[in-house]
């Protein structure tokens, strides 16, 4: 019997799998909303049974159809469905917006959505305070599992319904390399998905230590180790009027940029992986060169002459450690301030974080390997016969790694000049533009000029589903969305 091209019963069982795993966190928002008796209670309700009904459906039809032997996923089922359940979970994710009234079109639902489990943090809500307890908590869901990543979670759970995820992970996890802590991927999930949870309790606790009530200190902890900038306040962590929030958001957004394997092992009190990394040790330098460029500037320009020096510092420290890592937590209109300030932060929203962070952008291991291959260049040049290869911790990097770099980098520069010309096709600004399409491709929320706030209500239609698109490629790293486009995809092999 000839095998088709997808295995089309294995992607509906993975995705049905998902389905139901999204259903899961909808019920928590359901049950927070009875708790609070607010007027979100249909909505949920009504979007948790129809995600597990369907997700439920599809597990019980296809286990039924394909026996109890174990599922194998090859590259394209793995690609495909990496690609697809940012989707479906958005459509899904969409529907408490949409069915409850929150948003004035299934457009703006889904536009929050995708944004949402995309870490973007890119928003339409003008007024975030006016929603019930149960929506901004599923707002500030769908980041915590956008975080981590969507299959990553999963991967702890797949393997109990006969579901490999080997070509999950490769299609989804971050970064240029993809490492693992231990050889079996669903060990490496369920670890790194309990150090996640242990994070974002930590975080909860310093929270409520800062001021911060419990709802809102798990909706903000949710969406800092997260990277994704959502609030339950339109004024942001500024609310509180508190140093000490301030200074432990800071200490989370550093460490939400951090490669999470590396993150994992320092939690372990093993500092080897730490020490050996030379991308946790540029991340860790550009956050304080960063910081002092800003502060040093803020006092030069005295673009804030009414703060005191710790005041100063303070929003330096913010606003560095917000753009490096890509959280995107509006603190102040940086727009404001001196055209060498916000533009030297803009760069550090196209570099990123860590590779294998919840962070997006380009990543630094992407940007200090290419730093490396082509000082070596030179090298090459005055000596045409030596092999100068590039090493990364000591350890030799292989070409096609270093190709693989190259297109990454003109695809994402070929892709958001693309963007930029259709932003500015539908009335936007040149700055404006730019931002928006930084903003999207990088996963970091707010844009340049008037959009600094991070708010995309006044946007077409059109334009609010190209952003999503964008979102989605930047989160995926391209490459997967790309492939999955391309027609040497569907065609066999």
């Amino acid at each position: 019997m000839k095998r088709s091209l997808i295995d089309k019963k294995a992607v509906a069982l993975t995705l049905g799998s998902l389905l139901a795993f999204e259903a899961f966190f909808l019920l928590i928002c359901l049950i927070v909303s009875i708790c609070y008796w607010e007027d979100d209670i249909l909505s949920l309700a009504i979007t948790t049974v129809i995600t597990a009904a369907i997700g439920t459906y599809s597990i019980i039809a296809t286990r039924k159809k394909r026996g109890e032997s174990e599922i194998k996923l090859g590259k394209r089922e793995g690609y495909l469905i990496v690609s697809l359940v940012w989707v479906v979970f958005s459509l899904f994710g969409a529907l408490p917006y949409f069915i409850g009234g929150y948003t004035e079109s299934f457009t703006d639902a889904y536009f929050e959505t995708i944004s949402g489990f995309s870490t973007t943090g890119a928003t339409i809500f003008t007024n975030v305070e006016n929603l019930p307890h149960g929506i901004a908590l599923w707002r500030s869901s769908t980041q915590w599992v956008g975080g981590m990543g969507i299959i990553v979670l999963s991967l702890a759970i797949l393997p109990f319904l006969g579901v490999g995820g080997m070509q999950l992970y490769i299609a989804e996890v971050t970064g240029p390399t993809k490492d693992k802590l231990t050889p079996r991927v669903m060990q490496t999930a369920q670890m790194l998905y309990g150090a996640y949870v242990a994070i974002t309790v930590s975080e909860v606790i310093l929270f409520c230590i800062g001021g911060m009530d419990i709802f809102d200190s798990v909706c903000h902890a949710m969406t800092t180790i997260s990277t994704g900038g959502f609030s339950t306040k339109n004024e942001g962590i500024l609310f509180w009027n508190s140093p000490l929030l301030e200074y432990i958001v800071c200490f989370y957004m550093v460490l939400a940029g951090v490669n999470f394997m590396v993150t994992f092992t320092l939690m372990k009190g093993d500092l080897s992986r730490a020490k050996n990394s030379e991308e946790f040790s540029i991340y860790m330098i550009i956050n304080i060169v960063i910081t002092i460029i800003v502060f040093a500037s803020l006092l030069y320009t005295n673009n804030l002459n009414n703060c005191d020096t710790e005041e100063i510092f303070r929003t330096s420290l913010f606003e560095s450690t917000a753009m490096v890592s890509g959280t995107g937590y509006v603190y102040t209109d940086i727009s404001q301030w001196h055209p060498f300030i916000w533009g030297t932060l803009f760069l550090c929203m196209i570099v990123g974080g860590s590779a294998g962070s919840a962070s997006g952008g380009i990543k630094i291991m992407r940007v200090l390997l290419l730093v490396k291959n082509s000082y070596l260049e030179f090298k090459r040049l005055l000596h045409p016969q030596a092999i100068i290869p590039v090493k990364l911790n000591k350890k030799v990097v292989p070409d096609n790694i270093i190709t693989n770099i190259l297109a990454y980098v003109v695809i994402f520069a070929g892709t958001c000049m693309v963007s930029i010309i259709v932003f500015m096709l539908f009335g936007n600004e040149f700055t404006e533009s730019v931002g928006m399409a930084i903003s999207c491709l990088s996963n970091v929320g707010p844009g340049l000029a008037s959009q600094t706030n991070g708010v995309f209500a006044d946007q077409p239609d059109i334009i609010k589903w190209f952003m999503g698109i964008l979102m989605l490629i930047g989160r995926l790293e391209i490459f997967t969305v790309l492939f999955v486009l391309t027609p040497v995809f569907w065609k066999k092999s």
